[in-house]
């Protein structure tokens, strides 16, 4: 029903932990406003600090709220899915860094919030974003944890409550040491099945887009391809190669032969496209080229150049026996009033042609001429 939240982009993810960090705050304000109206706690808190963090509360909420509205009518700009998250990260640590001054370093509230975020930024986010969030909160915990133990900060800003075990050196000592290995085994084991399930997903992706002979595109990204193309505003053109009389490749020299065929062409038109553009596997014989920001000359140029490697390619059977190839090419160029399913039929159209006319040529039809 719902996108996983992994695959979101790095915007809405970095919304959905400024979201996490704007309900930490509101009920970290709520907290202190409700000392605030308690006078008999007052005699456990240092009122002045509480003051204090009820304003840095409402001014950290304000930025979160701000970071959010940002996100939503953010301006359509390469920058923002740098400067949200570095935002992002910097709002988190400062919020987290703030509260773990307040309550002490080594107490379960700052320790189960740490974990809690730490394993959902390394579940959500690239490994950079991971450093950005987590290094600076983290030497920041290490420090704090350090100066607690050595006396060089108090164990807490906010209590006043008086007990030597947070004074005692043999306590805070003891908690830092229980403490240390379960956060490192948390973080280690943490990491360690995310790799894992990185990689496992990075299979099945691969998997889910790659022709299975071929390792080329298959129907599926084709398919997403002409999604995205439909409200395209640059030109492309689309080029279908068919294999000429492929069937007596495989009559003649068997399937396995057939197949060593259909993967040296597609990985000659693999090496032939751009990055950006696509090679893929329509079925069979059958391959298509998505050649983005395109004009027609180049599209032509690009399909001959194709076609007569194809007619060069040197494929040898075990017994040393040639086999000689040549394609027919459907050219066809999108125009604003055609979807890609409509520039694809030109195309095909186009192949017809190029078919019926003594194949191993290239074919354009344009939509006027159809």
């Amino acid at each position: 029903m719902f996108e996983p939240i992994v695959n979101w982009g790095i915007i809405k993810k970095s919304a959905l932990m400024m979201l996490i960090g704007f309900g930490l705050n509101l009920e970290w304000l709520i907290w202190k406003v409700y000392l605030y109206f308690r006078e008999d706690y007052w005699q456990w808190i240092h009122l002045d600090v509480l003051y204090e963090q009820i304003g840095v509360n409402v001014c950290v909420l304000c930025l979160f709220i701000l970071g959010l509205l940002y996100c939503i009518f953010l301006p359509k700009n390469n920058y923002n899915k740098y400067i949200v998250p570095i935002f992002t990260g910097i709002l988190l640590n400062i919020s987290i860094c703030i509260e773990s001054l307040l309550v002490g370093a080594l107490s379960p509230s700052n320790i189960a919030t740490y974990i809690c975020l730490t394993n959902i930024i390394l579940i959500i986010f690239p490994r950079f974003y991971v450093y950005l969030f987590l290094m600076p909160c983290t030497i920041f915990y290490i420090s704090c944890c350090y100066l607690t133990l050595h006396h060089q900060l108090p164990y807490d800003l906010l209590f006043a409550i008086s007990s030597t075990r947070y004074s005692n050196s043999f306590w805070l000592d003891s908690m830092m040491i229980m403490i240390a290995p379960v956060l490192i085994f948390t973080l280690l084991f943490t990491e360690l099945l995310l790799k894992q399930w990185r990689n496992r997903e990075r299979l099945i992706q691969q998997t889910s887009q790659r022709d299975p002979l071929t390792n080329i595109a298959n129907r599926r990204v084709i398919d997403h391809t002409f999604a995205q193309l439909q409200n395209a505003t640059h030109p492309y053109c689309l080029v279908i190669v068919d294999l000429d009389f492929f069937k007596q490749v495989n009559d003649r020299y068997g399937h396995n032969m057939g197949d060593q065929v259909l993967i040296e062409v597609a990985q000659l038109l693999q090496r032939t496209v751009r990055l950006n553009d696509i090679a893929g596997r329509l079925g069979g014989e059958e391959f298509l080229m998505i050649l983005k920001n395109q004009t027609e000359e180049n599209a032509l140029a690009i399909a001959e150049r194709c076609r007569s490697a194809i007619q060069n390619l040197n494929i040898q059977t075990a017994e040393g026996i040639s086999i000689h190839l040549s394609a027919s090419f459907g050219v066809a160029s999108s125009t604003a009033d055609l979807k890609p399913q409509q520039v694809l039929n030109l195309a095909d159209k186009a192949l017809y042609v190029a078919k019926n006319s003594g194949r191993n040529q290239v074919q354009i039809l344009r939509a006027e001429s159809s």
